[in-house]
């Protein structure tokens, strides 16, 4: 799937959805999990979502006979967040691969910015000790191995950066939106000829804070990266076609999310390509 989607000209940021630690810089999420643990990554949509809108593709059984404390949860935040269309035979005809007879639920949730903030939440989420890594086993490295504290530290630094990124653009953009409703300076109604009940144009709150959290995640995921891959430790133990690979496929490495398992997935894919 992932060739395919890179063949059609798809950015491939990630391997494993449920790895992934924020999407606040996406508008949009359209999910088709496997029906086994739809629920799941459906709600982890929504839990990494900043704001923005989200179709996922379930079976319709997890809605319809909720079992599982995720699918219940789901059920809520359909009835508050959006809704829920049933179909049949959608797997069915011409061109299916796989075809099943099985009944689908198109869910909708749509999730607005919490604004509001919080200054003692928003201190203990940067706290360093409020970072946990996977809970999976991460795969074991050989001849390139980096230290894991190190690539523990360097994922709690992007992940204490990430948190104050969001901070700072949803207060940047409420002060935009305040500073605007105040309308002109003096200054600009004398030379504008304005009076003083005009306004300029308000901006779009949510809009405004993922269109700088797009900016600054892009940012900051280089910068990890970077720490990563021009590490004294890695290069020291690259062969020189190993640094000119690293180095001719820098800009499409830094667009993966940034976490554990992509890191230890791509430097084992350099100890392969090196026949470590």
């Amino acid at each position: 799937m992932h060739a395919k989607l890179k063949d059609a000209g798809a950015v491939i940021v990630g391997f494993d959805f449920l790895e992934m630690r924020s999407a606040a810089c996406y508008s949009h999420i359209i999910a088709n999990p496997p029906f086994r643990d739809g629920d799941k990554h459906l709600l982890h949509a929504w839990n990494i979502l900043f704001a923005g809108e989200i179709g996922c593709i379930l079976n319709a059984e997890t809605i319809r006979k909720p079992r599982s404390p995720e699918a219940r949860k789901l059920v809520d935040l359909i009835e508050k967040h959006g809704s829920v269309e049933f179909l049949k035979d959608q797997f069915l005809g011409e061109g299916v691969e796989r075809k099943t007879a099985v009944e689908i639920a198109i869910v909708y949730l749509k999730k607005e910015s919490q604004t509001a903030l919080n200054i003692d939440a928003i201190l203990a989420t940067l706290k360093p000790d409020t970072y946990s890594s996977a809970d999976e086993e991460v795969p074991a490295l050989n001849a390139l191995a980096l230290p894991m504290n190190f690539i523990e530290r360097v994922t709690m630094d992007y992940t204490m950066a990430v948190n104050a990124a969001k901070v700072s653009a949803e207060a940047s953009a409420i002060y935009m939106a305040a500073d605007l409703r105040l309308g002109h300076t003096f200054a600009e109604l004398q030379s504008k000829g304005l009076t003083s009940d005009s306004r300029p144009a308000q901006i779009d709150l949510s809009e405004t804070i993922r269109s700088s959290l797009e900016s600054s995640m892009s940012y900051l995921r280089e910068k990890a990266w970077t720490q990563v891959l021009k590490s004294t430790e890695l290069l020291s133990k690259l062969s020189t076609a190993g640094r000119k690979t690293v180095d001719s496929q820098f800009a499409a490495i830094s667009l993966l999310e940034f976490n554990q398992a992509n890191i230890l997935g791509f430097i084992a894919g350099l100890e392969q390509s090196q026949g470590c």
